[in-house]
């Protein structure tokens, strides 16, 4: 009940400030409201661990798909995301903005693994690769984020050591 009288309140007082807002006078302000209806019965709460979205553009025009999200910690999910593209171009700095668009506008998201090829996507997560699928990730797993924070450049960026979100 209290919920219900607070979106009233705000209703019409964002109602009376429009109106006072107006000068001329000429413009009349309706403030319509519908009741809050609250339910007391139990909801189920379900978990999905793979989300596709349609590709995203960050920060520097990279465009991107999470193409996995598992939850794996109280901290958040695990994700990984494909780079559109071959990933020719990208800079270690292109990288670092990936992930933290993805941190940012994902929450919550404790590993991120950043991919640009396809075939990536189901083995950058393994614990044992075979040697056929370390070569594969050798060319096109770019970087990760682990503890939340701290980002780790793979592959073709492995010389650009690590950063950390933030700093």
């Amino acid at each position: 009940m209290r919920i219900a009288r607070t979106v009233v309140v705000t209703v019409v007082a964002v109602g009376v400030v429009a109106s006072a807002c107006n000068r001329s006078g000429s413009v009349e302000t309706t403030v319509t409201t519908r009741p809050l209806i609250t339910t007391t019965a139990p909801s189920e709460t379900t978990t999905t661990t793979t989300t596709t979205l349609p590709p995203l553009i960050g920060a520097q025009g990279v465009e991107y798909r999470i193409v996995r999200r598992i939850p794996v910690s109280d901290l958040g999910d695990a994700v990984v995301v494909l780079v559109e593209g071959d990933g020719q171009g990208l800079t270690d700095i292109d990288v670092y903005d990936v992930i933290t668009d993805v941190v940012e506008t994902f929450p919550p998201i404790y590993e991120v693994y950043v991919v640009d090829d396809p075939a990536a996507v189901d083995i950058v997560m393994l614990d044992e690769p075979s040697d056929e699928e370390q070569a594969i990730l050798s060319e096109h797993f770019l970087a990760r984020l682990v503890e939340g924070f701290r980002i780790v450049y793979e592959g073709p960026f492995s010389d650009a050591g690590t950063a950390v979100i933030g700093s």
